[in-house]
């Protein structure tokens, strides 16, 4: 488990005697231990060498934005996800963004939270990466929710500085 500023946590699992199912149900317990403190939380495989926000040197890569101008941008992590994740926790105004999850299960949490889970979990944790079609329609299903540069300029929280269009960092 790694501590970082803005109240990130990371925790990792690495346990070769545990199937993926076995592991995502220890994910799950350790993701819903404190909803009302979490902003954004979300199970994902392969983040790479640290178990960090995934970097230039991850094979786990968001569609639309950088890994710095997500690390940049926490306080939008209240209502954006830098993607779509088989699990994640997510606020009230996550859910307000999505276009469509009618085929997700939605498990209300304290606070404000809900704990949001695909469909067929094995698509999304058996292997390395996640199906690219599944992938696709979660990234659709999720919609505005998503982290895009233009959405991140739109609602950036602080007046003179932060991320503005067509800016190189970040990308």
């Amino acid at each position: 488990m790694a501590f970082a500023p803005h109240g990130l946590t990371v925790y990792d699992l690495i346990d070769p005697t545990l199937d993926w199912a076995a592991r995502v149900d220890v994910l799950r317990k350790r993701l819903v231990l404190t909803p009302p403190r979490t902003n954004l939380g979300f199970i994902r495989t392969n983040l790479g060498l640290y178990g960090t926000w995934p970097d230039s040197s991850s094979p786990t890569q968001y569609p639309h934005v950088g890994e710095a101008a997500v690390r940049y941008h926490v306080p939008l992590l209240a209502s954006m996800t830098p993607d779509a994740h088989g699990i994640q926790v997510l606020t009230d105004a996550h859910l307000a963004r999505a276009h469509d999850l009618s085929r997700w299960t939605i498990t209300p949490l304290p606070g404000g939270r809900h704990l949001v889970e695909a469909p067929d979990l094995s698509q999304w944790y058996s292997a390395d990466q996640p199906n690219p079609d599944v992938l696709a329609q979660a990234r659709a299903d999720f919609g505005d929710m998503i982290m895009t540069y233009e959405r991140m300029a739109a609602e950036h929280p602080w007046d003179d500085f932060g991320l503005r269009p067509g800016q190189p960092w970040g990308k």
